[in-house]
């Protein structure tokens, strides 16, 4: 499935754009363990980078990232977990869903455990993105009335 644009939004304005880079892709790809493993691996991810479009590696990584568990089972992926949080295709998403999405990539286990650590920096990414033009204020105060989705 193709990853709506706000989402990157979103994802961009968390900082999560450094995460995935960084982090995520050499943990996903190479189990990367050790200082050296991780400065190995990176080689080997540019290389990764220049056969494949960034978008390309951004779209797996929503479809792939761990999102915690939903229902006692184990969900990948915004696609997978949008159907089993939510009983919803990703383009029917809200606004205040897709915040808390890019949000929850970074730390699953840490926003499921405190619904309410998850509400605040939910709405604190709504008030930054809204900052940034990148929705109205008509659309922040929808989202920041919307409950925060519990798996």
């Amino acid at each position: 499935d193709e990853i709506p644009q706000a989402l990157e939004i979103f994802f961009e304005a968390s900082e999560g754009e450094n995460y995935w880079k960084s982090n995520y892709l050499i943990n996903l790809l190479f189990d990367a363990k050790s200082q050296s493993e991780h400065k190995r691996r990176s080689f080997w991810l540019s290389i990764v980078f220049n056969i494949f479009s960034e978008d390309r590696l951004k779209e797996c990584f929503f479809n792939l990232a761990y999102l915690g568990k939903c229902n006692q089972t184990l969900v990948q992926g915004i696609v997978a977990t949008s159907q089993c949080m939510l009983n919803k295709k990703v383009d029917e998403l809200t606004i205040g869903e897709i915040a808390y999405f890019a949000l929850i990539v970074k730390a699953p286990s840490r926003f499921f455990a405190n619904y309410e650590v998850a509400r605040t920096k939910r709405n604190d990414l709504l008030k930054k993105v809204h900052s940034l033009g990148k929705i109205s204020s008509k659309e922040l105060d929808q989202a920041l009335s919307e409950r925060v989705p519990k798996p």
